[in-house]
């Protein structure tokens, strides 16, 4: 859980919890581009230190 931003041309997720910033996977990742700066529930596997392939998603903010 945290705010989507993109970091160049990757998407990146500040989690709230941890403090860290996650990488998010490139290919499996770009569904989520419209919700830059939104706050997002991301659910995936992690492939590495702090890289993360998303499976789900779930925007935590009124996007209207």
């Amino acid at each position: 859980v945290g705010v989507l931003r993109a970091y160049g041309a990757r998407l990146v997720l500040d989690d709230r919890h941890s403090g860290t910033t996650l990488i998010l996977d490139d290919l499996t990742a770009a569904p989520l581009r419209p919700w830059i700066g939104y706050p997002v529930l991301v659910i995936g596997h992690v492939t590495g230190a702090g890289y993360v392939v998303p499976v789900a998603f779930r925007v935590l903010a009124d996007h209207s």
